[in-house]
């Protein structure tokens, strides 16, 4: 998607961030990259396998305690040079 059909700007960055994969009352904490932010959104370098539509939660490093909640939106293919990313769309907006 290019930049002019995005619902809002993003913003690059690249630090830590976890993961909550799995169903619930057995999510597991992954280490995950940020590597771009939104109000929306963000799209991050995991290596946990994710699958569209499925639900996370999202825990930033810079100490939120609770996670937010979003729904995978798209996973990169093995075969693209977005291996290993996803776009996440937070449940409610920040």
């Amino acid at each position: 998607m290019n930049a002019e059909r995005r619902k809002a700007q993003r913003e690059a960055t690249f630090q830590p961030v976890w993961l909550l994969v799995g169903p619930k009352g057995k999510m597991i904490m992954r280490d995950a990259f940020l590597l771009d932010a939104s109000p929306l959104g963000v799209r991050i370098q995991v290596g946990a396998p994710l699958v569209p539509r499925e639900i996370v939660g999202y825990i930033a490093h810079a100490g939120l305690s609770a996670p937010i909640p979003c729904e995978v939106k798209w996973v990169g293919r093995e075969t693209s040079g977005r291996r290993g990313e996803a776009g996440l769309e937070f449940m409610v907006p920040n």
